[in-house]
């Protein structure tokens, strides 16, 4: 049983969390994480496959049928590990049911925030930041709570206002989590896996893709860990701030 903590917690609180809860989930999402990281590469096996020659005009269809699917089971391993943090004794049955039935919804949603991610960092970088990790547990209130798209974005706001700093924080440290596991990928296997990144098709070969998906299987469940363990403790911290005003 993972246990829930009932005061909120450090940083270093969280990212203990948050650990215990990839230990937890690891396993339990694995099929999962294999099956999106395979999915995530397709495209590039189908450039390797036809080097040096033009792209034919379904792959940006393809690219974005993929997309999709990504985004759905990305929903999924959330839903689920989830469950695994609550106890649940609900299985994979109960998350397919849910994610499947919401998904058009949790897809509005995503456009929505992409646009506003998107436009807010063109137009002014740092302004554009701050709404990103304002609005970013959007997802797991509308998966988690049954929330709809614009009350997830509204209850997102609430409970990353006052912890904007801390939240930036904790997501910075797990995104340098992910590139020391990605540089130290490349170097012990010795593959350029940035050549992907760069769609330098000269570079790139099946062993880098075969790596990239060991990095997408490890890094997956972590970053879900990382996004649930904040998003309980934020609601922890907006809970006891809220019970404090009314007293």
């Amino acid at each position: 049983m993972f246990g829930l903590s009932t005061q909120p917690k450090s940083i270093g609180g969280v990212l203990k969390c948050s650990w215990r809860l990839y230990k937890a989930t690891f396993l339990k999402l694995l099929v999962v994480s294999l099956i999106y990281a395979v999915i995530f590469i397709l495209p590039n096996l189908f450039w390797q496959i036809r080097p040096n020659q033009p792209l034919p005009p379904n792959y940006v269809w393809m690219t974005l049928i993929i997309d999709l699917i990504i985004f759905w089971l990305f929903t999924l391993m959330l839903y689920r590990s989830n469950q695994v943090m609550s106890s649940s004794k609900q299985g994979y049955g109960k998350a397919l049911k849910i994610t499947t039935s919401k998904y058009i919804f949790y897809l509005a949603a995503n456009i929505l925030f992409l646009i506003m991610a998107v436009v807010g960092t063109a137009l002014f970088v740092l302004p554009g930041i701050f709404l990103v990790i304002l609005l970013v547990f959007y997802l797991p209130f509308m998966v988690i709570e049954n929330k709809k798209v614009f009350e997830s974005f509204k209850f997102s706001a609430k409970i990353v206002w006052g912890n904007w700093w801390r939240t930036f924080l904790i997501f910075l440290i797990s995104a340098v989590v992910s590139i020391l596991v990605f540089i130290v990928l490349e170097l012990v296997f010795n593959i350029p896996l940035t050549a992907i990144f760069k769609f330098d098709a000269s570079r790139l070969n099946y062993m880098a893709q075969i790596i990239m998906v060991l990095f997408l299987v490890i890094i997956l469940p972590w970053n879900i860990a990382v996004m649930l363990s904040q998003f309980h403790d934020l609601k922890l911290r907006h809970k006891f701030k809220s019970n404090s005003v009314e007293k």
